[in-house]
């Protein structure tokens, strides 16, 4: 399933080089003009003040999109995953806590070995 979900992030990345890694210039004075026009009941109607724009809920949705749109993993697996995540997790800081804990004992033995 990650080979397959690394496949399409590739494919992705590689149509949207060319626009990605290059730096583009627009001009949004129409659309100012149009904002300052707009009496605000339309302002409120029409929003697309980017200064005002909520950018969290916009990348919540985004991000649940492309999971379920592009990778094909549907949102109920949430779960199943965050347990999955924190058991890796309990297992990495364990790892790191046996390895440090050898790597000390190691200096420790040097250390009377040396003095």
């Amino acid at each position: 399933m990650l080979v397959k979900g690394y496949q399409k992030i590739e494919k992705f990345l590689n149509v949207i080089s060319y626009f990605a890694t290059r730096t583009w210039l627009f001009r949004n004075k129409n659309t100012r003009n149009l904002w300052t026009k707009l009496n605000e009941e339309d302002q409120k109607l029409f929003m697309f003040d980017m200064g005002r724009f909520e950018w969290d809920s916009y990348f919540y949705t985004y991000i649940r999109g492309g999971r379920v749109y592009l990778l094909k993993d549907p949102l109920d697996t949430i779960p199943q995953g965050r347990v999955k995540y924190y058991k890796l997790k309990l297992a990495h800081y364990t790892l790191v806590t046996v390895l440090a804990l050898i790597f000390l004992k190691l200096i420790l033995v040097l250390w009377n070995l040396i003095f």
